[in-house]
């Protein structure tokens, strides 16, 4: 009896729904790959990866919230043997140069034809990297990533506390003491929280805080 070859599973994370369409696509007519999630915000990420171990991660450099270069980081620092691909339009050395520095796998850029796509995973997959070479442009990376707006500048500074000691495990009463406010005050913000960056489980809170770099949590 022949035993089916193992799929090598992959979570694609895009938030361009034609783009995230035309991968899903290109993974099927191809029987080595199955597509576990096609996801386009940082809370699904996280929350899939929660539920699936996927062998390679495909991910845009420029995600809703967070940039693909420190999810990949956090990601790896939490999942072993987790391979990684970041794709975008922007084609400048300076972020190929960061993803060899930090331990990316790979870079693909939009415009290269998706098929390349599949040749990187097969060099990623065999242990090797796959970097897009014909980069000119030098962009200043930070100030791209600061212009990803940061969800939680939405929130005000006692919100914000709340969030430090809620992610470190106090309870709704504990908080009250620390902050030195009522129960139903706790609650209050717990609530405009939850308006302001939508409805997250306590893991996808805490990952999300340490993404943009909270240092009390």
């Amino acid at each position: 009896m022949e035993v089916a070859e193992k799929k090598i599973k992959v979570l694609i994370a895009d938030d361009h729904e034609i783009f995230l369409m035309g991968l899903n696509s290109l993974f099927k007519k191809n029987e080595k790959y199955e597509v576990v999630a096609g996801v386009s915000n940082v809370h699904d990420i996280f929350t899939v990866m929660e539920k699936i171990k996927p062998d390679i991660l495909i991910i845009d450099f420029l995600m809703p919230g967070a940039n693909g270069i420190d999810i990949i980081q956090m990601l790896k620092a939490k999942t072993s043997g987790l391979k990684s691909i970041l794709i975008s339009n922007i084609e400048d050395k300076s972020i190929i140069n960061l993803c060899r520095e930090v331990g990316i796998d790979g870079f693909v850029s939009k415009t290269e034809p998706k098929e390349n796509l599949l040749n990187a995973i097969e060099s990623v997959l065999r242990g090797e990297k796959y970097f897009f070479e014909r980069a000119e442009t030098k962009l200043d990376f930070d100030k791209i990533r600061s212009s990803i707006q940061n969800p939680f500048h939405k929130l005000s500074p006692k919100e914000l506390e709340f969030i430090s000691y809620f992610t470190n495990g106090l309870t709704y009463t504990e908080i009250a003491q620390k902050m030195d406010i009522s129960d139903r005050t706790v609650n209050t913000h717990r609530v405009n929280v939850t308006r302001k960056l939508g409805k997250l489980t306590l893991g996808q809170l805490i990952n999300l805080a340490r993404a943009w770099g909270l240092s009390s949590i």
